[in-house]
């Protein structure tokens, strides 16, 4: 029989059968999961598992299974808690973009490639984080945090693709400025008052 903790806390659960770690895992999420709580982060046998790794580890057998540990969280602590996160990283990489922007207008290349991936790393991190919260609060019964604002990801994050594929740096250069940037200072404007909404819903409880 596997370990399962839940918080770092050893639980016991009657009746947790199954024949996979996919079943297993629906039982668990019936007795764990409640509207004061979802689960955040899983382990199997020591390993976090990604969201990329769900579908290869939901058919491994039960009796290959060690331990599970799973982390929970109060779902507007996280929402807010994210929010908190993304309003920070803005500030860095707003003024990252632009620097961005500006390198390749000058020609320096090299040095504009390398800070520009770094901001395609961040973008795309903060993209998963409000995403995900997003979703967490429309499940929740609640309007978009964002509302439209992330609705022009796809094509932006294409077209400057695109543009690096092509090496025109000056097309890059306009759409890091004309595009990603003015995206950015509007998650910028909104994300304040979903957060101040977030602090009022919690001190009403």
């Amino acid at each position: 029989m596997f370990d399962v903790k839940v918080d770092g806390q050893q639980r016991e659960f009657k009746g947790l059968a199954g024949s996979n770690f996919g079943e297993v895992m629906d039982r668990l999420c019936q007795e764990i999961v409640t509207p004061n709580r979802v689960i955040t982060a899983v382990k199997v046998n020591g390993e976090e598992i990604t969201s990329e790794m769900q579908s290869k580890y939901c058919s491994l057998p039960t009796d290959q299974l060690k331990s599970i540990e799973m982390e929970t969280a109060n779902p507007e602590q996280l929402i807010r808690q994210n929010l908190l996160s993304a309003a920070d990283y803005l500030t860095r990489l707003i003024p990252a973009s632009e620097e961005a922007a500006e390198m390749f207008r000058l020609g320096e290349e090299m040095g504009a490639n390398e800070l520009y991936a770094q901001c395609v790393e961040g973008f795309r991190w903060l993209v998963r984080l409000l995403r995900g919260s997003d979703r967490l609060q429309q499940l929740r019964g609640g309007e978009s945090l964002l509302g439209d604002h992330l609705s022009p990801v796809p094509q932006i994050t294409d077209e400057m693709f695109q543009a690096q594929r092509d090496q025109d740096w000056v097309m890059l250069a306009d759409l890091l400025e004309y595009e990603l940037i003015p995206l950015l200072k509007k998650w910028q404007k909104a994300i304040p008052p979903a957060i101040q909404q977030r602090k009022e819903k919690q001190e009403c409880k």
